[in-house]
C-alpha cells in the first residue's frame, strides 16, 4: 500500500500525469527551481515517468523521473557557490 508524503494517508490512488488536452505525461516535466528563465533546453526539464500517484486525503499529486538525468540537468544548470 502506497501511503502520502505529505499527510501519510493510506487514501492513495495510482494514475497518470497528463496534460490539460489529455495526453499522456510525455510532455509534462520537472524544471528546478533555481533555474533562470534563460536557462533551458529543447527537450527542457526531466520527463516524469508514466505512474503518477493522488491522496484523496490531501490532494498531493506526486511522481518520480529518471534520477540520473535529474542529477545530469541539475549539475549541468547550476553555478556552484
Amino acid at each position: 500500500m502506497t501511503e502520502c508524503l505529505k499527510c501519510k494517508s493510506q487514501n492513495v490512488v495510482p494514475g497518470r500525469l497528463v496534460d490539460a488536452r489529455g495526453g499522456t505525461g510525455a510532455s509534462i516535466g520537472f524544471k528546478p527551481g533555481m533555474w533562470k528563465w534563460y536557462q533551458f533546453e529543447l527537450t527542457s526539464g526531466t520527463p516524469l515517468n508514466d505512474e503518477a500517484f493522488a491522496c484523496l486525503d490531501c490532494g498531493l499529486i506526486w511522481g518520480s523521473a529518471n534520477a540520473e538525468l535529474l542529477r545530469e540537468k541539475v549539475k549541468r544548470h547550476t553555478k556552484p557557490e
